[in-house]
Formats: C-alpha cells, sequence, structure tokens
C-alpha cells in the first residue's frame, strides 16, 4: 500500500523528516510528467495533514519555494494543458490558502493565468466545470 493512502500523521512526520518535499519540488521542475503529476500528488496528500500544511507554511523559504514549483507548473500548462493535472495544483493552492498567512501571501503570488482566464476556453472546451470551480473557489479565497 502506497503510505500517504493512510491517514496517519506519524507517516506523514517520517516523510518530512526524510526530506520528500525538496525532492518532490525537485521533480515537479525536472521529471518527466509522469513524475511530475505522482511529486504533486504527494504534496498534496502531505498538505491535507495538518502537520503538513504547518510544516510548508511555518517557514518563509519553504512556502516560497513550493509557490514557485506550483507557478512554474502552471506556466507549462499553458502550453499543453491537462485538466487533471491544473486540478491536482489548484488543490495544492486551496489547501495553502486554509493557511491564514499563507493566504495573504497567495494573495500577491497566485500566477496571473489563474486570474485571467488564461485556461477558461481550455475548460470550456472540455466541459470541465469541476476544474473552473475549483480555479473560482481559489481566487475568491485569496482575494
Amino acid at each position: 500500500m502506497f503510505p500517504l493512502q493512510v491517514d496517519d500523521d506519524d507517516v506523514v512526520a517520517i516523510l518530512l523528516q526524510m526530506e520528500i518535499i525538496p525532492l518532490c519540488m525537485h521533480n515537479m521542475d525536472f521529471a518527466s510528467p509522469l513524475a511530475k503529476e505522482l511529486a504533486t500528488y504527494i504534496v498534496i496528500r502531505i498538505l491535507v495533514h495538518d502537520i503538513g500544511l504547518e510544516y510548508i507554511c511555518s517557514q518563509a523559504d519553504r512556502f516560497f519555494a513550493l509557490c514557485a514549483a506550483l507557478q512554474r507548473m502552471v506556466v507549462t500548462l499553458t502550453q499543453k494543458p491537462s485538466t487533471k493535472f491544473l486540478r491536482k495544483i489548484i488543490c495544492c493552492y486551496l489547501r495553502l490558502a486554509d493557511h491564514p498567512r499563507a493566504c495573504r501571501a497567495l494573495h500577491g503570488n497566485l500566477p496571473v493565468v489563474l486570474r485571467n482566464g488564461t485556461f477558461d476556453h481550455y475548460l470550456t472546451m472540455l466541459d470541465d466545470q469541476e476544474t473552473w470551480s475549483l480555479i473560482q473557489q481559489l481566487i475568491l479565497k485569496v482575494s
């Protein structure tokens, strides 16, 4: 069983001690598309836990490094869109926005392409209301 399928704070704590977040961020930048998705999935599963959210948000350099990695992936998706992957990234942002300090920081650091409707035509074409709705939730949450 994949360890993050278990909702266990101890597993998350061990993964954080093993410095899995920097490894995931590296993969988000330099790995194959599949490995990028897996790394993003791991980050989401860690962020779902309060201990993971606090770990990321407790230090500005960690938070901004993750935001930079997410932003680079969003920009990449403007050239080769994937709703499944975009949804994972938006879920990361939404969870980060649950933290008050992170939410304030996201207000000025959310990628412009999420705010300006860049993905609207693509999502409309695919009739993907779920992803469009997630983007709208995120924009409202950080505004």
